[in-house]
């Protein structure tokens, strides 16, 4: 699947509002440590379990393991969707 970087992080903020209950991170906020979006362990799992569906990839453990910002999340999505874009 071709998705630009900020299609990526509309995508993710979708899903993260979706599994928190909260509005939406503003896609500017790469640098937005997951936590403070009310996303702990739990609900990462749930994240990356929707977002590999929605990509129709599979997220390996280490990278979600090491995932603390949206940003970083992109970034995981843009090298397993093979999308070249960038984060703006």
């Amino acid at each position: 699947m071709d998705e630009s970087g900020s299609s990526i992080a509309a995508v993710i903020s979708g899903v993260v509002a979706q599994v928190t209950g909260g509005e939406p991170p503003h896609e500017d906020t790469h640098a937005k440590r997951l936590d403070d979006l009310g996303v702990d362990s739990l609900a990462l799992l749930v994240v990356v379990e929707i977002l590999e569906e929605r990509f129709r990839v599979t997220i390996p453990d280490e990278d979600t393991g090491q995932v603390r910002t949206l940003g970083e999340l992109v970034a995981v999505l843009q090298r397993l969707t093979g999308s070249e874009q960038s984060l703006t």
